[in-house]
């Protein structure tokens, strides 16, 4: 049996091996958060791959008024499918042809820009709870390493090998979808596998190197400093803005060195500028409005 509300909200993402698992997390963490404010939430994960990946949570059998698309590929077919029920859409970080009633994003993909209502910018990294909670950071003494959730292109041993040479002790985190395990034998190199107390080892490292999606947004919301080694093109172009902004250490594998302590403060904070962990916050804010617009 269907239920309805005036308020109620469905969030739709994907993730897997392919695309990663951070639309998957930001988006679980955008509807936990509706549901704390007291929205009927449905949460929907699109592909049977994804679902191995996010415990059951919200109302399957509800009826949305609005739905929020956090999809890592085309989107057109379920925009479509909600104009036809008049269910308000809204898309993050999406840069295609379809015409959601509004996006969210961090920065455009394309330039210029695709039609219709935008609001872009870091202030609307979703940054999990979980990592709220250790803010403000201490500066550690050791460098966690993180390339996704998949490690697509196989960089994170290359990465912990190279600070190990340096002398850098090392947490080596494996993604849930690697392909191929790390291994257990480099000196200085701690591996783990789905640490439990991945939030806590993340705020008390003294830098860290990431891929160039959530996890670097993480890092920079606990205000640590950050070197990016890039999965994509999209992380690429993303992780090059921030740059330019002064809140990277650095960008690409190439160009990675143990920097000064002086440059990891400067950085680190410049980073918690940048993201300032209310980005759900802003993004409900929108979400409300929207409601309130179409009653």
């Amino acid at each position: 049996m269907k239920n309805s509300s005036k308020h109620a909200v469905e969030v739709l993402c994907d993730g897997g091996d392919k695309y990663g698992f951070g639309h998957i997390r930001r988006s679980y963490t955008l509807a936990r958060v509706l549901e704390e404010k007291k929205y009927p939430v449905k949460f929907t994960v699109v592909s049977e791959t994804g679902k191995n990946f996010m415990p059951d949570f919200g109302e399957p059998n509800l009826e949305p008024v609005i739905q929020i698309f956090d999809l890592p590929y085309e989107i057109e077919f379920w925009v479509e499918q909600a104009k036809k029920k008049n269910i308000l859409s809204v898309a993050l970080d999406y840069f295609g042809d379809a015409c959601p009633d509004s996006t969210i994003s961090i920065y455009e993909h394309r330039l210029p820009p695709p039609v219709g209502l935008r609001f872009v910018g870091l202030e609307y990294a979703i940054i999990r709870g979980e990592i709220l909670q250790h803010i403000p950071a201490p500066v550690g003494d050791s460098i966690v390493v993180m390339i996704g959730g998949s490690d697509l292109n196989g960089m994170g041993e290359a990465v912990a090998m190279f600070l190990s040479r340096a002398g850098k002790s090392v947490n080596l985190v494996e993604g849930p979808a690697i392909a191929k395990v790390y291994s257990t034998n480099m000196p200085n190199v701690n591996v783990f596998c789905k640490p439990k107390d991945l939030e806590a080892m993340m705020s008390q490292s003294e830098w860290a190197v990431t891929n160039g999606g959530g996890s670097m947004m993480e890092m920079m919301s606990l205000g640590k400093a950050v070197h990016v080694v890039p999965q994509t093109n999209d992380e690429l172009f993303l992780a090059q803005t921030i740059l330019k902004e002064g809140a990277l250490l650095g960008v690409g594998f190439d160009s990675m060195h143990v920097p000064s302590s002086e440059k990891i403060l400067t950085v680190g904070q410049r980073a918690r500028e940048l993201v300032d962990g209310r980005g759900v916050e802003r993004i409900v804010s929108l979400i409300e409005n929207m409601k309130h617009e179409s009653i």
